[in-house]
């Protein structure tokens, strides 16, 4: 569930499957003024909340409580209130808090969504190993909704509502 009061968002689909792109990493980063270098924002803090993330390839225990080998499965796990929640989308394909309320602030932004692990956790070639959305926020005041339309071979974004 995303925060009411989260100045950004994402929403990222499979259009592949035709299904929300659950487990894809991403990260946020903002673009400095004075020395022209990306920043990447740090997430929020939380107390403990169950989170989806891709696991690496080890014995694990996945949401059916089976103990499962190999990439490609998504495991349940917690994360505790001294760790920033990881930046994976979740269940329904979407990041909630990326930017906390009064955190936002015009300038130039850019989503990094890491494709190529998404992709080759399902076992999928593709084109783009990663694709990055830079856009300028002009009124720290609105709302900004950034989808991305997602496929092995192509991407499609925009700004949403």
């Amino acid at each position: 569930m995303e925060p009411e009061s989260s100045p950004l968002t994402t929403h990222v689909l499979d259009t592949a499957s035709g299904l929300p792109a659950c487990g894809l990493r991403l990260h946020l980063s903002r673009l400095e003024d004075l020395s022209q270098q990306w920043t990447e924002l740090k997430k929020r803090q939380c107390s403990s909340v169950p989170t989806i993330a891709p696991l690496p390839a080890q014995p694990r225990l996945t949401r059916g409580g089976q103990t499962q080998e190999g990439r490609g499965k998504l495991a349940l796990h917690l994360i505790s209130a001294a760790h920033p929640l990881p930046s994976y989308t979740d269940l329904d394909g979407r990041c909630p808090g990326l930017l906390r309320p009064g955190q936002m602030k015009p300038g130039t932004y850019k989503l990094s969504f890491e494709t190529q692990g998404y992709w080759n956790e399902r076992g999928q070639e593709s084109f783009y190993p990663y694709i990055e959305v830079v856009f300028t926020i002009t009124k720290e005041t609105q709302k900004f909704h950034v989808p991305l339309l997602l496929s092995p071979w192509s991407y499609t974004t925009y700004r949403g509502s």
